[in-house]
């Protein structure tokens, strides 16, 4: 597609938001797979797994999701409204990533308690819980 002439990729606007989106996923996928190989290498080695392991997966996905959003949010700007009425990808990817943060078991403010809970000390059971 082109715009004024020129290819879309020709604007500095657009390199810096498809370079933004880049960079949010390879930061989200990093650290999701730093925590995944760590869990894994503990269970070849036989080693206990700990509520800290846990803790740290669960970050790993919030903020894998939430960088995804991001992405698909900056890259909205770029791509425009018509993306979301067309059958191509970028309809699914908008749709996917939104509803893969409303999931109950991993929505951000059940995540982010969970995660302060577990960095003051303080059992998961202790009120207020917001689920």
């Amino acid at each position: 597609m082109t715009v004024g002439g020129g290819s879309r990729g020709s604007m500095p606007g657009n390199q810096f938001a498809v370079a933004d989106a880049a960079m949010a996923i390879e930061a989200g996928r990093a650290f999701l797979l730093q925590e995944a190989r760590s869990i894994t290498a503990k269970s070849i080695s036989g080693q206990d797994f700990v509520p800290e392991d846990a803790v740290r997966m669960e970050m790993a996905g919030l903020v894998a999701r939430e960088n995804a959003q991001k992405a698909v949010d900056r890259l909205f700007s770029v791509r425009g409204a018509h993306g979301l009425f067309e059958t191509g990808m970028f309809e699914r990817y908008y749709r996917d990533v939104r509803m893969g943060t409303l999931h109950a078991v991993t929505a951000p403010d059940l995540v982010r308690e969970e995660v302060g809970k577990h960095i003051f000390g303080i059992p998961l059971d202790v009120q207020p819980r917001w689920a």
